[in-house]
């Protein structure tokens, strides 16, 4: 065994200097923003629940102020965990008319209500507005969605997205999207459920033609939320923007170490690529986030099998399992709303997500009907078991039997999924449903699929994040965390923002103090000249 002593190891004097030098220089810019109150002033479009605007505050340097989300639920999500937050509950496009109208041509307006029925306040004028972010919906672009529409009303809402740039006309502007943005071709025509024709990847291609004829720097990424600490795989799209004589922020190189294969290059139209990842073969300083890391100290619970197609044994009658049993019903949800912790937290991912939280929330299943409580009782309990591994009786017809389109679709593999607790949550969707496109949603170790807190934690928020709906759905409350950016990665891009800040900072610091040195010879030349 080889021994050393870790002083031994050399530091490169230049690098150790520029760090401390920026690190002192960090703590400055810091202290003179809290002291100033001079963090950039944000406006959150399609919000949704608030994913980014957690990560964005995180950083200290932003104040999400404004936010407009379409759907109630997650407005009023958005607004329980964002007090001081003015959020707008409707439509992207009438919002922006009312704010040029009053602001742009100074017309007074009637009043208008949102879609939980309360007046909507004034919209901020320009010259409020620093950092605008947004999502526009992704549906459309999605590489998931099977049934692409060529002229899907909703892909217009991009161009919304840039109006607003227009008219506020921020210092920064930040765009996330699905990958499948990037091969969208704009113009195209439909072809039974494909689109053919028009411009390859058109869509980036006008996003990019109006920031620059906008008078804003721009670049585009592809980025891995599993590279910045998330234990999920999801690669989205991300566009940023800085007006000229600004820095244009990077994109984060990866923190954590992250086994999932799949490229977050772009394939440009001449056929050459590029990515911003300079880190090689997925290396990183820190080890990538289990599933296990994610949740196991949350509070254990089982469904309570029904026995509805095999009746229960005298082995079932006498086991004794060690988790607490819930009867799942037709509808609502099963778990509890609000719970206590049972433990401490057993991984800094964890303590993470504890921060600050005294009560654990959304602890909650959806309902299933009895036949799908009882099939997913029955998966095996070990990694990568699913309805292949269920007894016969209960094999759904649609996904084993030979004359399904299961033999199209590789016996359709991983639904009714059980996950391992040593890989890594698989992309989040809308609907956590054993039998959807990502239906590997059983717990590890535990007979269920798993809650909205294990959910919510598969995306890195914090569990005082606490999730609304304005019917107690459930389905509402996935919807809402499948849409959003993990927090994480909107905090990694958020520190290259910081970065950015900090080199004005420092410019504007080194003119000052240059002016004032100019200023100070010019008083020193005067002086001398009248003493001669």
């Amino acid at each position: 065994m080889c021994l050393f002593d870790v002083n031994d190891i050399s530091k490169c004097q230049i690098c150790e200097e520029r760090r401390r030098k920026y690190q002192s220089l960090s703590i400055e810019f810091y202290d003179y923003i809290k002291m100033n109150n001079q963090k950039l002033r944000a406006m959150d479009i399609f919000s949704g629940c608030g994913g980014i605007t957690v990560g964005m505050d995180q950083t200290g340097v932003i104040d999400t102020k404004w936010a407009i989300e379409f759907d109630s639920s997650a407005a009023m999500t958005f607004e329980k965990n964002n007090p001081s937050a003015v959020v707008y509950n409707q439509c992207a496009n009438l919002l922006l008319e009312r704010a040029i109208a009053e602001h742009g041509r100074q017309e007074k307006l009637n009043d208008l209500k949102d879609f939980l029925g309360r007046k909507v306040p004034s919209m901020p004028a320009p010259g409020d507005v620093d950092f605008i972010y947004c999502g526009p919906p992704c549906q459309g672009f999605s590489g998931v969605n099977r049934y692409q529409k060529a002229d899907d009303i909703k892909n217009s809402l991009v161009a919304t997205s840039l109006s607003y740039v227009d008219f506020y006309k921020p210092q920064y502007f930040l765009l996330e999207n699905v990958r499948g943005m990037l091969c969208f071709r704009l113009g195209g025509e439909q072809d039974g459920v494909k689109i053919k024709g028009g411009i390859k990847m058109g869509v980036i291609k006008f996003i990019l033609r109006s920031l620059t004829a906008m008078g804003y720097q721009t670049r585009f990424g592809v980025q891995q939320a599993g590279h910045h600490g998330v234990p999920q795989s999801r690669r989205r799209l991300f566009i940023w923007g800085a007006k000229q004589r600004l820095y244009l922020p990077d994109f984060p190189q990866p923190s954590t170490c992250f086994a999932k294969q799949g490229s977050i290059s772009i394939l440009l139209p001449n056929g050459s690529s590029f990515s911003y990842n300079k880190r090689a073969n997925g290396h990183a300083p820190l080890p990538a986030v289990s599933v296990c890391d994610a949740i196991n100290d949350l509070p254990e619970f089982e469904f309570v099998n029904p026995h509805l197609t095999y009746p229960a044994t005298a082995e079932d009658k006498n086991e004794k399992r060690p988790f607490k049993q819930v009867i799942v019903p037709e509808r609502g949800w099963a778990g509890d709303m609000v719970t206590k912790y049972e433990s401490g937290p057993l991984s800094e991912y964890q303590r993470q997500c504890r921060k600050d939280s005294e009560f654990l929330h959304n602890h909650v299943t959806r309902a299933f009907n009895q036949l799908t409580v009882e099939r997913i009782i029955r998966i095996p309990m070990f990694p990568g078991a699913d309805h292949s591994n269920l007894p016969e009786k209960l094999k759904p017809w649609c996904l084993s039997d030979p004359n399904s389109a299961a033999s199209r679709h590789n016996g359709w593999k991983g639904l009714f999924g059980r996950l391992d607790f040593n890989g890594h949550f698989l992309t989040a969707l809308t609907d956590i449903n054993p039998m959807g496109k990502t239906g590997t949603v059983i717990h590890p170790n535990q007979r269920r699929i798993i809650t909205v807190r294990e959910c919510a934690r598969a995306q890195g928020f914090p569990d005082k994040f606490v999730f609304l709906s304005d019917r107690d759905d459930v389905k509402d409350m996935h919807r809402q965390i499948g849409n959003a950016v993990p927090p994480p990665l909107a905090f990694s891009l958020g520190q290259e923002l910081v970065k950015v800040l900090i080199r004005e900072y420092e410019k504007d610091k080194n003119k000052k103090g240059k002016e004032v040195t100019e200023h100070v010879m010019c008083e020193v030349w005067v002086d001398l000249s009248k003493n001669n």
